[in-house]
């Protein structure tokens, strides 16, 4: 479906048979052309759900499941700004071990979170430190006794951890696998502004609404 309303263009080839100054043309898919969705018409937080893909999703898969159709697997994909459908989703497990360069070599080294005795955070989770962080002390006021502060240290080995190669690339893989799907009462109207959108205004290169013609 999304190649049916998709515009053609059409591109002279010079030359291409004597006499040269005669032009011939070949029509193509304007796969140039990006769809710019109307967030005023369209605002995620209203016409979108958000949807988790499982291990053996496919965006036809979901279509079919959520739309009735899997001719709406377009729709997903551009609304989620997906470039390779193919490979820009989320992998399974089996691949991401298998594509893994050097899957047990460090990647980088996060903090681990730790509260003082009151139940402060200290030191926050998830902050990217380098290997010098890990082998120096971590030293913090633990609590307070009047003006006096009382200072506590651990190890930089107990405030870090390690993330492997693999451990980021799981963890980049699980990002992608969080989607937002069009909510079904919404699809025609979806479609009929992508319609909208895909069709030329006039101009010196205008054919019609669904080709224009480009030089080369």
């Amino acid at each position: 479906m999304y190649f049916l309303l998709t515009g053609d263009i059409q591109y002279d080839v010079k030359p291409i048979k004597f006499p040269f100054s005669q032009s011939d043309y070949v029509i193509a898919k304007n796969f140039f052309r990006r769809f710019k969705i109307d967030e005023d018409k369209f605002s995620y937080s209203v016409f979108f759900n958000r949807y988790a893909m499982k291990e053996g999703d496919r965006y036809d898969l979901i279509a079919e499941r959520i739309y009735g159709t899997a001719l709406y697997d377009w729709v997903i994909i551009l609304t989620n700004n997906i470039i390779d459908p193919l490979f820009g989703g989320a992998l399974s497990e089996f691949e991401i071990r298998e594509l893994t360069e050097n899957p047990d070599s460090v990647h980088h080294y996060e903090t681990i979170e730790v509260k003082n005795s009151d139940g402060q955070v200290v030191l926050q989770e998830g902050l990217i430190v380098d290997q010098t962080f890990t082998t120096k002390p971590f030293i913090y006021v633990n609590q307070t006794q009047g003006n006096t502060l009382i200072y506590s240290q651990l190890a930089g080995t107990q405030v870090t951890k390690v993330v492997t190669n693999l451990d980021q690339a799981i963890k980049e893989n699980e990002s992608r696998r969080e989607i937002y799907l069009l909510k079904p009462r919404y699809i025609q109207q979806f479609v009929d502004d992508f319609k909208k959108q895909s069709f030329y205004s006039k101009s010196s290169n205008y054919i019609d609404n669904q080709l224009k013609r480009a030089g080369v």
